[in-house]
Order: C-alpha cells, then sequence, then structure tokens
C-alpha cells in the first residue's frame, strides 16, 4: 500500500502504518494519569468576610500595636473538607502545611491564648491581619491537637499523622499593626497561604489557597499634638564640686531647668518617654555621658519640675505603653496648650569621681494617646 507524500519503498510504508498503529496506544497510557490528577475530591473554603469599623477617630497612638482591631464582627473561620480516599489510587496524607503569602510587619506581633502570632500586611497603614490554621478532624489518625496554630514565614505544619479525610480550618483576625494614618481606606481581598498535603513519601498531592475580603471603606480620622517651643534645648549646668556627692546615687543641688510647648487637639491624652541618645537601650534613670565627656563618675538625671523621683528613660518610641512612659496630661475637648518644665542635675554613679567635663543628650518622644 502507497501512503500520500511517504516513501514508496516497504520501510517507509512499515514506518508509516507502525506510527497509525501506535498513536492509540499513547493515548491510553496518557488516560490514567489524567483521571488520577482529577480524582481527589475536596470542598474549597470561600473567602472569608471580615466586617470593618467604617470608622476609627481617634488620638493617633491611642490603639495599641499588635492588638485586635475594632469591629463588630467576630473572628471568622473557614474550613475545607478533603476526600484523599477519592484518590486513584487512595492516598494517606501525612503532613499537611501552611505556607503563607502575605508580608511580615517587623517589630510587632500579636497575642492570643499564650500563641504569638506574626503580623501580615494589609496594605492600610497600621492595620494588619494575623493567620490561624488547624486540622479539626482527620481521620483515621485524628490531629493531636485542634487548637489553633499561628501561621508565621515559611511552612507551618498543622496536621502529622495518617488520614484520608480530614477538615483543616483557617481564620483570619485584624490587628493594630503600627500608627493609625488619616484617610479613607479599602482592604483589597487577598490570598492568605498555600495549603499543602504531602503523602507518607513526602509527595504532593493536594494544595488549596483561602483567601479573605474586608468589604467597605475604613475613615480614619487621627488627633494629635505639635511642639511649639523647646524642639531644640542646650542646657548648660552649673560647676559641680566633685565632693559635694558623698555617696553613690546622690543628687546636687546644682541644676538647670528648661521647659517644652506642645499643643494638642481636643481630647487627647499626651505621654511622653525621655531616651539616652548616646545609649537608645537604657532604661535606667541617668543619662550616660557622651563620648567627649572628660570626667568620670557622675551621670545626669531628668526630674519633672518640683518632682523629686528622676524621670526614667526608654526606647524611642511613641507606642502605647512604652517602657518608662510618663503621662503629661489630656487636652480639653476644644484643645490644649500644655508647658512641660523639666531640671537636670548630676548624680554620683562610681564611688570615686573624676573632675573633667560632662556632656550628656536625651530625646523626647510623645504619644497621643
Amino acid at each position: 500500500m502507497r501512503y500520500p507524500d511517504t516513501k514508496t519503498s516497504a520501510a517507509g510504508s512499515y514506518t508509516k502504518r507502525l506510527f497509525k498503529w501506535f498513536l492509540p496506544l499513547l493515548l491510553l497510557l496518557v488516560l490514567p494519569a489524567a483521571v488520577y490528577a482529577q480524582g481527589c475530591s475536596s470542598t474549597a473554603p470561600d473567602f472569608i468576610s471580615l466586617t470593618v469599623p467604617s470608622s476609627l477617630d481617634s488620638a493617633v497612638d491611642s490603639y495599641q500595636p499588635g492588638t485586635r482591631l475594632p469591629s463588630s464582627s467576630p473572628v471568622s473561620a473557614k474550613s475545607a473538607l478533603y476526600f484523599f480516599d477519592q484518590c486513584a489510587p487512595a492516598k494517606i496524607i501525612k503532613t499537611v502545611t501552611f505556607e503563607p503569602l502575605g508580608k511580615v510587619v517587623s517589630g510587632v506581633t500579636y497575642m492570643e491564648s499564650g500563641q504569638t502570632y506574626p503580623i501580615f500586611e494589609t496594605g492600610v497603614p497600621g492595620i494588619g491581619y494575623v493567620l490561624g490554621g488547624r486540622a479539626a478532624s482527620a481521620s483515621p489518625t485524628p490531629p493531636a491537637s485542634s487548637a489553633w496554630i499561628p501561621i508565621g514565614p515559611g511552612p507551618t505544619v498543622v496536621y502529622t499523622g495518617a488520614a484520608h479525610t480530614m477538615r483543616i480550618e483557617h481564620r483570619v483576625i485584624l490587628v493594630v499593626s503600627g500608627r493609625l494614618v488619616a484617610g479613607s481606606y479599602t482592604i483589597s481581598p487577598q490570598s492568605l497561604a498555600v495549603v499543602a498535603a504531602r503523602d507518607t513519601n513526602g509527595k504532593l498531592v493536594s494544595t488549596d489557597t483561602p483567601a479573605f475580603q474586608a468589604p467597605g471603606t475604613i475613615k480614619v480620622t487621627t488627633r494629635g499634638c505639635k511642639v511649639t517651643s523647646g524642639a531644640t534645648n542646650a542646657v548648660t549646668l552649673p560647676t559641680l564640686i566633685s565632693h559635694s556627692l558623698r555617696s553613690v546615687g546622690a543628687v546636687s543641688d546644682a541644676s538647670a531647668s528648661f521647659s517644652i510647648g506642645v499643643k494638642c487637639d481636643g481630647d487627647v491624652g499626651l505621654y511622653a518617654t525621655l531616651t539616652d541618645a548616646s545609649d537608645p537601650t537604657n532604661t535606667s534613670n541617668a543619662l550616660t555621658l557622651a563620648g567627649n565627656s572628660t570626667a568620670t563618675g557622675v551621670g545626669i538625671q531628668m526630674f519633672r519640675s518640683g518632682e523629686t523621683t528622676p524621670l526614667g528613660l526608654g526606647p524611642d518610641s511613641s507606642a502605647k505603653g512604652n517602657t518608662n512612659q510618663w503621662y503629661v496630661g489630656r487636652s480639653a475637648a476644644s484643645g490644649s496648650n500644655f508647658n512641660i518644665p523639666m531640671t537636670a542635675k548630676y548624680v554620683k554613679t562610681e564611688p570615686t569621681i573624676k573632675p573633667g567635663s560632662v556632656s550628656a543628650r536625651s530625646t523626647i518622644t510623645f504619644s497621643y494617646q
């Protein structure tokens, strides 16, 4: 037999026939793989839909980072059912992991039930979300615990065992991730994580990508304060007679005073933190001497005018509840001006004082609550 556009030799004719008969065989071999890929059954979760407040009107630092965002809706949880016994062949799942897709907010976390959750960005300044996952049930080997597991960077295991059917759940909580910024915002729908199930050989059997949405617009209105005077102060202390301070911790009568003026919007709680500019980790009540000082054995303490207890030092942060943060006052509903008088004094820090020059630097950070 001859075929169009082929050689007339026996070899050419044989090659064409072999191809025609071999093609159906290839299709039959491919078909079981296609059936296997579609054989596993699951019910994928819908979007988690969170209710967001229509407005937030507060002092700019009144919401502490790492706390739940005020909202009328409870925490939402969605689940997916997986039936790996309907795979061809049936599969036993050894592990299920969550691998988040969001970007982590650095320096702040959310605590719940003794668990620490990383916070992920939503795209709105000061508002983030946390993600929890768990295996609510599994058969024949149930999960060791059905407690919520914080989902952090990298794969997080929520199930280990041997199961062919299981219910995997996830939840989302909106939280404060930093200082709020005035404006109108919407939170775009976002994919949360890749949920992966692997068999006893570590082979990937199934993946799912849950997501959440937060319909509506949040209008953020913030109130705060501004420094009106004393933003920069160069304070000169009088000369100290070293033997006037007899013991470690003794404070000099010699002092120098200065003040800072602050104007606040209505109904704002004004708080402040002093920070040691030479050592920001210093949480004592004495400033470290700067590098250009030649004296030793002495430090500088800061006092609110008329008080005998020195102010403690803390990190340069406006966060509510910052270490050694102190209360200045609350403004009236129409707003207020504050004058904050302060005094600097010498304090003996070592048994022996070496005479010389003394220099110390501090900053003050205000928090508007």
